[in-house]
């Protein structure tokens, strides 16, 4: 299991109000593949969205990384800087990408220095990330994080709509394994609602009835364990899709303190 697939998992404990087994040892094993730099690169030459869930994952349990994060965010402290690093390390995911930076940030209590460039991009380029569930996602939880508002919702919420697969499903044009993406499309048109739109509320309904059509029990040493397969054909269930489909179940204030809105 990937170091991501792993938080991931770890999340889901939470999720369903279980008890993290062997916490500390966790804690010590996170601690030792940290780099000098406060970051993880785990499975990537640098995936900055890790470092972003890790830490996320230590504020939650009310823990302190071994190293600090200081190193890494002051090699981001402009936004020349974090572009730069964001098309070597993330290109094909940009907003996805920055949803990292940004996180890095929040999770220490900090607000990018860049945040104004950040907020007049989101603006600027709205056409751009709305059109990609995965893209419009990211942003979505990245304004929420930074406590500033989400432009033209309604729009996003028609747009999200319109995205929605006649099975239920969304899709992205990268990283498009059904189920994550199915839980991405409900949970942006949960934080987008506040009016309880029916016509929103239908499509939530039909992405949890595809998201089930995905859950799967098969036998793990005598076990029945169950959990969401990524896609509808997979036979076995799949950590990330499994945390991510619950995060989406979760009630809109759970999924808000999740996600970091407040």
């Amino acid at each position: 299991m990937t170091f991501l697939n792993l938080l991931f998992v770890l999340d889901s404990f939470r999720f369903l109000g279980e008890k993290i087994p062997e916490i500390e040892t966790i804690l010590e094993e996170f601690n030792s593949i940290q780099s000098d730099d406060g970051t993880w690169k785990t499975g990537h030459e640098h995936y900055v969205p890790i470092t972003a869930q890790a830490f996320m994952f230590y504020k939650h349990i009310g823990a302190v990384p071994k190293k600090s994060l200081e190193p890494f965010l002051l090699s981001i402290d402009t936004w020349e800087k974090v572009l730069t690093h964001n098309e070597k390390h993330e290109r094909g995911n940009y907003w996805g990408g920055l949803w990292g930076y940004v996180g890095c940030f929040v999770t220490v209590g900090q607000r990018p220095p860049w945040v104004n460039k950040y907020i007049e991009a989101v603006h600027g380029r709205f056409d751009e990330w709305s059109s990609d569930n995965h893209q419009r996602s990211h942003v979505v939880i990245s304004l929420g994080q930074l406590g500033e508002s989400i432009p033209r919702v309604k729009k996003l919420i028609d747009i999200t709509i319109s995205d929605q697969a006649p099975d239920g499903r969304w899709t992205a044009k990268d990283w498009n394994p059904a189920v994550p993406q199915t839980a991405f499309g409900i949970s942006t048109l949960k934080i987008l609602d506040k009016e309880g739109l029916p016509e929103v509320d239908d499509a939530i309904d039909r992405g949890l009835t595809f998201m089930e059509s995905c859950f799967k029990i098969v036998d793990w040493k005598g076990k029945k364990c169950g959990g969401y397969s990524e896609n509808p054909d997979d036979k076995n269930p799949d950590a990330l899709a499994t945390s991510i489909a619950i995060g989406a179940q979760l009630p809109l204030a759970q999924l808000e303190e999740w996600m970091r809105f407040k």
